[in-house]
């Protein structure tokens, strides 16, 4: 809709007389003016003056009508006072509107010379604007020219009302109203039904439409085809969708839900098609899930004792005072005991408990199925959560691998450690330190990553906030070391190996969140592909449509910025950009990573569109993935991860350049990602290939070995 409402504003005044008082105002400002239910209108009085409409009202559909109510106030003789309307047509030539009984126009002027005088009583005019629309620049104008030949002070012109309207099309539908069945509340595992009411804003029947509903969590929207409806033009019909939606305890609450009509091409006007609103999930009375297992971690020591612990919530509204538990390991009964609550666990409320009994772990993977079993809780999607745990043999040991120099900064000399976690379990609240010089009196020591727990069978990286001043080189050696509580092997602790970093940021793709607003949110994947981390600040750019002049740029923090490839950077960028109606884009993004050595992979062209809400940090679907080997080059031991779609069979081989296989490792390996680590392979230096084979694909990456 072009303009519509009361014009209380927004306006010019171009005013032939030398007073500079009673031009056109707001009103009310004269009594002559019948002012019964008139609140705000526009009034002009005395002398000449012209009142122009805004410059910026685009013609969306010039086949409309002007709309006002008008009240004339004239000396008593004729021709004192007269008032006509012009329009600006596409040559910027002001052109008067329309004509007495032209055929266009209800009480359009009613003096026979075109204009209008000799009354104080409110009049509705209306004149169409069909015939005229080719007539139009792109923006539509309106100016109202007032006269008053007599200089009579109370001689005028009002104006209330005023009104652009745009035409009725044949087809024309939208939804108005909306309501979820069986009740307005819908709670967790249960099926809701939207029921819509449909407005005809045509003119003519409408028999046959598409409804559609889409809702946070589905990807495609769901429509249905009405038949033979009947919807005569202004009124509304209501219509319950036969396929519901179940809501799961994902569900955001509350969650968004959009209604809209299909019936393009013919409905023209898109804007009143949809009906969005925010739904609150009901609560069920009695509901009991588990959030998470707690413990054991995903690798444990084989033939151990194994405790158990479970985070349970009460969703419900009942408070529970007591709630059956259980769970159970392949090869052992379940494990069933019961949770006494005092005071009870209300709604909202959570605990952690930890099982009575543990349970034997055994050599290798099993699935860990853990259970509530309230009493009267019909809703199970919550009830039960597995975990796959590995069980290996019992080892405790971190062994520091290398250092890596930064010498970007001109006046300092950055360290990293790089380290492994050789233990069958993952160890956190670690401790790093360096010395130079053999100087043990000044060591420098930190804490990796505040206390995070490394994986077993992973890297870890940690970049000293502790500098060297490059001032003071050369220095002849520089020792760090890693170390944990409670470790095996304390020989492999220590490390002076040093190799010389880069830093390079990669941009990987760009994500575009598609929905049914007008403007899009973008997110930028980028990863550090050097050998060098921590805490980095990175500026991101975003460019639509090539026009680099109004890129959008903002700043982004990665914090302990790891050289791993599998360490993805989610940038979400606040500025929007217009939504594509095809999906496509002509989008590009690029990153500004300090001392980049490698600007080649800074820029990405590659963009996928999504249709769900919320773009941070999506998981991506699992795919069989070979990564290069960590460290590489390196001596006596190295690490490759993968990654399977689905627990199988899968196969490592280490080759020479002529192809001869000198290794093969099988094994069987969980769905996700593994690690294979080798160890004093007794191969030569030089250049190798490792394969992996799972079911019909194979992966291949080189690897160096160093003496």
């Amino acid at each position: 809709q072009v303009f519509t409402g009361t014009y209380t504003g927004s306006y010019t005044v171009q005013k032939k007389s030398s007073s500079e008082l009673h031009v056109w105002v707001d009103g009310p400002e004269s009594t002559r003016v019948d002012l019964t239910d008139r609140n705000v209108y526009l009034y002009l009085d005395y002398k000449e003056g012209t009142m122009v409409m805004p410059t910026n009202i685009v013609v969306q559909d010039a086949n409309g009508t002007v709309d006002c109510d008008i009240s004339y106030i004239g000396a008593d003789r004729a021709g004192a006072a007269k008032m006509y309307v012009e329009y600006l047509n596409w040559e910027g030539k002001w052109v008067l509107l329309g004509a007495k009984e032209d055929g266009y126009g209800d009480n359009w002027y009613n003096n026979d010379d075109n204009y209008f005088d000799g009354t104080k009583s409110w009049t509705k005019v209306v004149y169409s604007l069909k015939h005229l629309n080719y007539l139009f620049g792109n923006n539509f104008q309106l100016r109202f020219v007032f006269s008053s030949n007599s200089g009579v002070r109370k001689d005028g012109f009002a104006i209330d009302d005023f009104e652009i309207k745009r035409a009725q099309r044949e087809q024309d539908a939208g939804i108005v109203s909306m309501i979820l069945e069986p009740t307005a509340l819908p709670n967790y595992g249960s099926n809701y039904y939207p029921r819509v009411g449909i407005h005809n804003y045509g003119t003519r029947v409408l028999d046959n439409v598409e409804v559609c509903y889409t809702s946070e969590g589905l990807y495609i929207p769901i429509c249905e085809n009405l038949v033979n409806a009947g919807i005569e033009p202004g009124e509304t019909m209501e219509y319950t969708f036969e396929t519901g939606t179940y809501l799961t305890v994902d569900s955001p609450d509350p969650f968004g839900i959009c209604a809209f009509t299909r019936l393009n091409p013919t409905d023209v006007y898109s804007d009143n098609d949809s009906l969005c609103q925010d739904i609150v999930i009901g609560p069920l009375q009695k509901d009991v899930g588990i959030i998470s297992i707690n413990s054991p971690n995903a690798q444990i020591v084989s033939n151990d004792q194994i405790e158990v612990a479970i985070q349970i919530r009460n969703y419900g509204l009942d408070p529970v005072s007591e709630l059956p538990v259980a769970y159970s390991v392949p090869g052992a009964g379940p494990v069933e005991e019961i949770i006494h609550f005092n005071p009870p666990l209300y709604n909202g409320d959570e605990y952690v408990y930890r099982f009575d009994r543990t349970f034997r772990s055994s050599f290798g993977a099993v699935n860990l199925k853990c259970w509530t079993g309230l009493e009267g809780d019909y809703y199970h999607d919550n009830d039960t959560v597995y975990k796959r745990v590995e069980g290996t043999s019992s080892t405790r040991d971190l062994e520091a691998k290398y250092i890596t120099i930064d010498d970007s900064d001109p006046n300092t000399i950055a360290l990293q450690l790089a380290f492994m976690n050789r233990s069958s379990v993952g160890v956190g609240d670690i401790t790093v330190g360096y010395f130079v010089n053999g100087d043990r009196e000044n060591i420098v020591q930190e804490t990796y990553r505040l206390g995070n727990t490394v994986p077993a069978g992973t890297y870890g990286y940690h970049r000293f906030e502790a500098t060297l001043p490059k001032a003071n080189a050369p220095y002849s050696i520089v020792t760090a070391f890693v170390s944990a509580d409670g470790e095996n092997d304390r020989t492999n602790d220590t490390t002076s190996v040093l190799y010389m970093g880069y830093r390079d940021g990669v941009a990987d793709s760009i994500l575009i969140e598609q929905t049914y607003l007008p403007d899009c949110r973008v997110q930028l994947k980028a990863h550090n592909g050097g050998t060098i981390g921590g805490t980095t600040q990175v500026r991101a750019h975003l460019v639509l449509n090539g026009d680099f002049a109004n890129q959008i740029i903002e700043d982004f923090t990665w914090e302990y910025d790891e050289p791993n490839p599998n360490l993805i950077r989610y940038m979400n960028f606040t500025q929007r950009i217009p939504k594509s109606e095809d999906g496509t884009y002509n989008i590009m993004a690029w990153i500004e990573y300090p001392y980049d050595a490698d600007h080649r992979n800074d820029t990405t062209h590659v963009y996928a569109v999504r249709s769900y809400v919320g773009l941070e940090e999506v998981a991506e679907e699992l795919t069989f993935d070979l990564e290069q080997n960590q460290p590489n080059p390196f001596d006596a031991e190295t690490a490759i991860g993968f990654t399977l779609p689905e627990a199988g069979e899968a196969t490592l081989t280490i080759s020479n350049n002529l192809g001869q296989v000198l290794k093969t490792i099988k094994g069987t390996y969980g769905s996700g990602r593994n690690t294979i680590v080798l160890r004093d392979l007794g191969l030569p230096e030089g250049i190798y290939y490792y394969t992996m084979y799972y079911k019909e694909q194979k992966k291949v990456r080189k690897m160096i070995i160093t003496k």
